[in-house]
């Protein structure tokens, strides 16, 4: 005899006993009668073949069999409601994948408080990141490969329908180390002082974080490209080299404020440094409601943390 497949109200009518200890209060719960829930139960066991329920004393207990399928129909449930909510969200306009580039220089903190928030009230939607630098991220966000582009710095390129809209200005500081200011080639006779102009920099190698752009030209900020640059391809590379004497670069001050205090690196002069205007951008054709509503937040976030 074929057996009849599992139904999704007999996994609610468990899932209901066992979370409120009885079938009077399962019943109450679901708005249902208790004699109409034991029917329930009684037909399904007829029809699965199986014995989900044993008496022992007064109390009805699952059986192995009826344990396995409430806790593996908890889970379809859980797949089940959570497959309603992203029909009814795409059906409302609210694509299920979101693709962030994030610029390497980003300030992430308020970033990822929006990012937190809006992942509590979106579950469903998945989130990609991946870390641009430069023209790389606007090239990206023309190209289609990414949504989103947080804290790209300007200038906007024309020509593009992109939605721009500013969040912060970065404060990056020329950094190195002691040991890096004083390793300049042994003929030259000189020793690097952090009060140095960019003119007395020419015999200090630069570390470079690489822009990430692949079809159009690349572009350096900061410091001019040269030969016996050290580039890299992510900000932590960039640190790291910096920190261990490799050369000299501009870093966001918010990130190496403690490095500063306690002299593990050194800011040249301050007029050295740069000011870069960073913005949140996407394309107006193509952005979704949950992309739009995503870089609201972000929004909201950066203008909450200029006011603290």
């Amino acid at each position: 005899m074929k057996k009849e497949l599992i139904d999704v109200q007999l996994l609610i009518i468990l899932d209901a006993i066992d979370r409120r200890g009885s079938f009077a209060r399962a019943a109450e719960e679901l708005e249902r009668t208790t004699a109409a829930l034991s029917y329930s139960i009684t037909k399904a066991e007829d029809q699965l073949g199986l014995t989900l329920f044993q008496r022992e004393g007064r109390r009805s207990v699952l059986t192995a069999a009826g344990e396995l399928i409430l806790t593996d129909g908890r889970e379809i449930l859980q797949h089940l409601r959570g497959l309603q909510d992203r029909a009814f969200e795409r059906a409302q306009g609210w694509e299920p994948r979101i693709r962030i580039g994030l610029e390497a220089t980003l300030d992430e903190s308020p970033f990822y408080e929006a990012l937190r928030d809006f992942c509590l009230n979106h579950p469903n939607i998945e989130i990609e990141l991946v870390e641009t630098v430069l023209n790389g991220g606007w090239e990206a966000l023309s190209e289609g490969t990414i949504d989103l582009l947080v804290g790209v710095p300007g200038p906007i390129p024309p020509q593009h329908n992109f939605r721009c809209v500013a969040l912060d200005e970065l404060d990056m500081a020329l950094v190195g180390t002691s040991a890096s200011l004083r390793n300049l080639p042994a003929e030259r006779g000189k020793t690097l002082h952090p009060s140095a102009s960019l003119a007395q920099l020419d015999d200090v190698k630069r570390v470079i974080l690489r822009d990430t752009v692949q079809l159009n030209i690349a572009r350096q900020a900061g410091l001019a490209d040269r030969r016996f640059d050290l580039l890299v391809q992510t900000r932590s590379q960039k640190k790291a080299a910096i920190v261990n004497g490799l050369g000299i670069g501009h870093l966001p001050r918010h990130e190496i404020t403690h490095d500063l205090a306690s002299g593990k690196l050194v800011e040249l002069s301050s007029a050295n440094g740069a000011k870069l205007s960073s913005y949140v951008a996407w394309q107006l054709n193509h952005a979704g409601k949950a992309t739009q509503a995503l870089a609201k937040l972000i929004t909201n976030s950066y203008e909450a943390q200029k006011t603290k």
